[in-house]
């Protein structure tokens, strides 16, 4: 059996960054978002930026594990079928997947906070009028 190729390099590249924005997303879409931003940003600076990934290609899925969803598009492109397979690129797109699912749950339960935080209208005295 041959040794798997680390990614792990660049998780940790990516991962205080994902954290930071993954703690100050306000909504589950936002969620949704950085986890694929940087789901992306990992693949191709692992597969050395020579791969074609579109917004349908990594999903977020917090509904089972790995909680996660790539297509068969993505599967298909042989640098990244070489990667998946010869790497820990799986348990690092889980681990990414799960620090991302923990804040979609949170934000998941508490929706009128979250609403709040997303539509304040600055110090409690609304809009300017417009004259």
């Amino acid at each position: 059996m041959s040794a798997l190729k680390s990614v792990t390099k660049y998780e940790r590249q990516i991962l205080p960054a994902f954290r930071n924005k993954i703690n100050a997303a306000e909504s589950t879409e936002d969620v949704r978002k950085e986890f694929h931003h940087s789901a992306k940003d990992l693949i191709l600076a692992a597969a050395g930026g020579d791969l074609t990934i579109y917004t349908e290609d990594i999903v977020f899925d917090p509904a089972a594990p790995p909680y996660y969803r790539l297509s068969p598009e993505l599967h298909r492109q042989g640098r990244f079928q070489a990667l998946w397979k010869s790497s820990d690129l799986p348990r690092v797109l889980q681990d990414l997947a799960e620090l991302a699912r923990h804040r979609y749950k949170h934000l998941d339960k508490n929706p009128d906070k979250t609403e709040a935080t997303m539509h304040k209208s600055g110090r409690g005295r609304g809009r300017p009028s417009r004259v």
